[in-house]
């Protein structure tokens, strides 16, 4: 019989000291795939944050910035701690640690204490959850929610005092639609539950839908108020569509712009889950749990236990299904991210730690073990081989910035890109050059930006941005070499590996280097590496 211990057997003290090393360890895997800002999509996040401290009551005229739950919390923490990166990152990590929590206390009553404390460990060092965690995200904002709204309706499901757990699953689901348009995929699930009927009649669904609509009426009420128009939302998010459309058509059997594997559209997103890094092992293990579980008789389980194991995983598979149905045919035309996938990454999680639980039950430890090691194994491998400094051009551009009084060109998205950064220094953006340099300038090369055409540098103006023989290099970064490399080195392995992998291994982003066009003016650098 799955699941023996009862849940009273769990005691305060047993889930203080869970508590305590899950927020240990939580620090470590934090501090080990701290990103920190990426001047992507996070750009919004921090624009709309500002806009809500200082420019109170904010009105968003863009889709990006119209996800108030990522974006008033950033605003929150800019109050409490200043307006600065960590600060920027903080609510994404608490909304993380939020759902840790969450999933622990879901399993708790479920598998028992032993298998929730394991669940919580094993989450966070998933690949796709603690690097998206220690970056501004609505991903995070959106995965708590939509956790929060299935586990309240799951805890509800079986109460007959459910009406409040209902409201309030309704109105997570309307919040995690203020953080991220795909949380539309919940109404959809719980739309098929409610045809079915699924353990309360139909009747009690209706609460849902108003607590939904209580959350999604509020906002809606707030921009008919700001901007008479009741719809500036949706107008907001139908504009966003338009501008998703940017996944490049490749021949099938090669790889896409966003380093997927492209066979056919309609199993890429499958392809993605079971080749990127960002996922590792979970999908491997969590396709044939919750094919497991999915197909076993609820008429022949052991107990209300089991029973009870067995009704939740099918609402697992359930959310999975309809989330990547949804994500895979609403994002057709967008680029496949493997961060458009979270909710269903997660729900495969859970249904993968349900039968870490019976193997756990029977004791089959050996197996288990074997396979833990495995899982968090190439979970750590993964994140190590993340690149998480994307921004090393435009953070080194700050470092140098601060070694010169001379005002400094460079491309134009360079700039672009570092000015949060150059703002989080205290350096003023008039430091920075963006046309092609004059004779004497100094001159920042980021081949990484200036080595091809993009949306802020023709391919006709590229030339201008390009380092020519007699200029003379007056100073350089690069990274230091990852471990895995110099270990692949030392046992002269890299050069077996394709060019192309060995390259991202080794070099993720290229070194930069400061040009001086010529020596009409004296050096005014005052260090360098």
């Amino acid at each position: 019989m799955l699941f023996r211990r009862a849940p009273e057997q769990v005691s305060a003290l047993d889930i203080f000291k869970h508590m305590l090393i899950l927020g240990l360890v939580a620090v470590l895997m934090l501090s080990f795939s701290w990103t920190g800002f990426t001047a992507s999509d996070d750009s919004y996040y921090v624009m709309a944050g500002r806009g809500w401290l200082h420019d109170f009551p904010y009105v968003a005229e863009f889709f990006g910035t119209a996800r108030e739950l990522v974006n008033i919390p950033i605003a929150a923490s800019f109050g409490v701690f200043g307006d600065t990166e960590f600060a920027a990152v903080l609510p994404t990590v608490l909304y993380f640690l939020a759902t840790v929590g969450l999933t622990y206390a879901g399993l708790l009553w479920v598998t028992g204490p032993a298998a929730a404390f394991a669940a919580g460990l094993l989450m966070l060092t998933v690949p796709l959850f603690a690097l998206k965690a220690t970056i501004p995200s609505a991903d995070l904002a959106l995965l708590f929610y939509a956790s929060l709204s299935f586990w309240l309706f799951w805890r509800a499901a079986g109460r007959p005092d459910r009406a409040v757990l209902l409201f309030g699953s309704g109105m997570a689901a309307g919040a995690a639609l203020l953080s991220h348009e795909l949380a539309l995929a919940l109404p959809i699930f719980f739309t098929i539950l409610f045809l079915v009927g699924f353990r309360m009649g139909r009747m009690p669904y209706f609460l849902i839908f108003f607590g939904f609509l209580a959350i999604i009426g509020l906002d809606t009420l707030y921009y008919w108020i700001m901007t008479g128009d009741p719809l500036h939302r949706f107008d907001l998010m139908q504009a966003g569509t338009v501008l998703t459309v940017d996944r490049v058509s490749v021949p099938p059997f090669s790889f896409d712009d966003s380093g997927n594997f492209h066979i056919w559209a309609g199993i890429d997103p499958l392809v993605m889950m079971l080749s990127k890094q960002e996922f590792a092992l979970l999908f491997y293990f969590a396709i044939p749990a919750m094919a497991w579980l999915a197909t076993r008789r609820l008429d022949l389980a052991e107990g209300p236990a089991e029973r009870r194991v067995l009704v939740l995983a099918r609402l697992l598979t359930l959310l999975v299904v309809v989330w990547c149905l949804f994500s895979a045919i609403v994002l057709a035309d967008a680029k496949l991210l493997p961060r458009y996938f979270m909710v269903p990454a997660y729900g495969s999680f859970v249904a993968m730690m349900l039968v870490a639980a019976q193997l756990w039950q029977a004791r089959r430890l050996t197996l288990l073990s074997v396979l833990g090691v495995a899982f968090v194994g190439c979970n750590l491998v993964a994140i190590h081989l993340d690149n998480r400094n994307p921004r090393f051009a435009e953070r080194e551009l700050v470092t140098f910035l601060k070694t010169t009084r001379e005002p400094v060109y460079t491309d134009p998205m360079t700039a672009d890109k570092a000015e949060l950064y150059l703002q989080w220094a205290r350096l003023p953006m008039s430091r920075l050059r963006v046309t092609p340099p004059e004779p004497g300038a100094l001159y920042f090369y980021n081949p990484k930006s200036a080595g091809q055409p993009n949306r802020l540098m023709t391919a006709d103006d590229m030339p201008q941005f390009q380092p020519q023989a007699h200029w003379t290099k007056v100073w350089m970064a690069q990274e230091q070499p990852r471990l895995i490399v110099r270990l692949l080195d030392a046992v002269h392995f890299g050069p077996l590996l394709p060019e192309r992998l060995y390259r991202k291994l080794a070099e993720p982003n290229p070194p930069v280097t400061v040009y001086r066009l010529d020596q009409v003016y004296a050096d005014a650098t005052l260090g360098g590496r």
